[in-house]
């Protein structure tokens, strides 16, 4: 699954479809894929986030 995400462009196409769509419920979340696309993709390939820099932002608050 994870390779097909990208090789077949399954998130694009997804994407499309809801742009298409209309519905304004999805406007959020097309956005951040817009912003974010290849960070999206980068996550199926590598598993691997940024949440511990982010723990370690949080917690010099």
């Amino acid at each position: 699954m994870l390779n097909s995400v990208k090789n077949n462009g399954e998130l694009a196409k997804w994407h499309e479809k809801v742009d298409q769509s209309g519905f304004k419920s999805f406007g959020t979340i097309s956005r951040t894929i817009t912003n974010h696309y290849q960070t999206i993709l980068n996550y199926f390939d590598n598993r691997s986030t940024n949440a511990s820099a982010e723990m370690k932002f949080m917690n010099t608050y």
